[in-house]
């Protein structure tokens, strides 16, 4: 982590930076500083690890996972997997427990019971470290955004499915 007195970027960058975002009236410069402005913040990512990453619903693969839910995969990069499971109706997720980080999960559509309790779209469920629960239903179907460890996504996953 940087210091209050250490930039977050290279000094060479940082002044890259500061000349590529200088306005002007020249139609001409300022698409050079445009031009300018996107390498510089191609090297910034490619030079400090800040990639961004998108998935686009129209371009990604729903994978079949358990009987009745699809994944698509997010992002698997690093300690913690983030996916986007679709259940069809009566479909369910084995119960679980947390035994190497904490879960996430959000509702985007439908509905399901998680513990004896409804959750319908919008909702937002978190499971610590060290907790468990029962399997979660849905009789209607629903898609769900998960954010998991990666220890906890390969075990959550029969082999087949891996």
């Amino acid at each position: 982590m940087p210091s209050a007195e250490q930039p977050v970027l290279p000094d060479r960058l940082v002044a890259e930076l500061l000349a590529a975002s200088t306005s002007t009236d020249d139609l001409q410069a300022r698409a050079a500083q445009r031009r300018a402005r996107q390498q510089l913040m191609r090297r910034i990512a490619t030079e400090t690890g800040a990639a961004t990453h998108t998935v686009r619903m129209a371009d990604a693969a729903w994978q079949p996972c358990l009987r009745g839910v699809e994944r698509m995969v997010v992002n698997e990069s690093g300690p913690v997997h983030t996916w986007l499971l679709r259940l069809a109706p009566g479909a369910s997720l084995p119960a679980h427990a947390h035994d190497h980080g904490d879960e996430e999960s959000f509702i985007l559509s439908g509905s399901c019971l998680l513990d004896g309790e409804p959750l319908g779209a919008g909702d937002y469920h978190h499971a610590p470290a060290g907790s468990r629960h029962d399997r979660l239903v849905s009789e209607t179907g629903c898609m769900l955004w998960l954010r998991l460890p990666a220890e906890q996504a390969r075990a959550m996953m029969p082999a087949a499915a891996r």
